[in-house]
């Protein structure tokens, strides 16, 4: 299976189960693809990547219903940040989140092979 074809499925999958499941699906998907992933792979950095691209798509659908960059205006002027910046950690947070259980998840399964 190529690159591409792996992140598409697991933004996929990211943003369905966050829509579903909430959050908390972030770092699960993470922690079960560091432990399936092929060895040789960058498997934190392609899950980090599907995680940022799976929850851009929830925002892209958001947008598309409503007024999300008023929100994001309007929470970006709570935190003392513009509301691009609120968008960018928006998306930034579950890429770090899925990326750091994938490598929490890769080292446990190397000290137990």
């Amino acid at each position: 299976m190529t690159t591409a074809v792996r992140l598409s499925l697991l933004s996929v999958a990211v943003g369905l189960a966050t829509a579903w499941l909430g959050w908390w699906a972030v770092p699960a998907i993470g922690v079960l693809w560091g432990l399936l992933a092929p060895r040789e792979s960058q498997a934190s950095l392609t899950v980090s990547c599907a995680a940022a691209l799976g929850w851009a798509g929830l925002l892209v659908i958001s947008a598309v219903r409503g007024p999300m960059w008023e929100l994001a205006d309007k929470v970006g002027g709570m935190l003392a940040i513009p509301g691009w910046l609120f968008v960018v950690v928006t998306v930034a947070f579950p890429a770090v989140l899925a990326g750091m259980a994938a490598v929490a998840a890769g080292a446990v399964r190397e000290m137990v092979n």
